[in-house]
């Protein structure tokens, strides 16, 4: 009998996991590929609360976010790691170059936004340091990461879509 219960409950989480993987149309964003948390300073609702912003951008305006946490840049600048995660990662669409990749380092206490060429004339740098020293770090000097990628995340995509018509202009 106990055996038939661990079976049907094994048999369940399958489904449930399948489910959840398969959710996405083809050529649909996928969790798995916007957020890398490394350090672990999400919960799993955090992660989902995060991407369905993200994912909406991408589908309405098309510009990709991308959120990685880090235990430690391991000697690197937080400059040089995040343009080789942006880089790696493919963010933003070809030719438009507009990709945003949100990296937190917590050991080394660093936050960056990278943003692609495509978006610069919508988040410059001092958009960006705005977002990271009133919306990222009051919240995580709290431990509150979650919060503080939100706010993130949601001042980002206000600035796109506000400037929607600046997608894709190089400088």
């Amino acid at each position: 009998m106990r055996k038939q219960k661990l079976r049907t409950l094994a048999k369940l989480v399958i489904f449930a996991i399948s489910a959840s993987l398969f959710s996405c149309k083809p050529g649909e964003p996928n969790i798995n590929e916007r957020i890398f948390d490394e350090a672990n300073l999400l919960t799993p609702a955090e992660e989902n609360e995060l991407f369905q912003p993200m994912k909406s951008l991408e589908t309405e305006l098309g510009p990709q976010l991308a959120i990685m946490t880090v235990d430690s840049l391991n000697g690197a600048s937080i400059e040089e790691f995040s343009l080789a995660q942006a880089k790696k990662l493919h963010l933003g669409r070809e030719k438009i170059d507009d990709g945003v990749l949100i990296v937190v380092a917590l050991k080394n206490k660093k936050m960056r936004i990278e943003v692609g060429s495509g978006l610069e004339k919508i988040i410059d740098d001092a958009v960006a340091s705005r977002i990271i020293n009133e919306g990222m770090a009051p919240n995580f000097k709290n431990n509150e990461y979650g919060v503080g990628l939100l706010t993130a995340v949601d001042e980002i995509r206000k600035a796109i879509v506000n400037q929607e018509e600046l997608i894709g202009q190089h400088y």
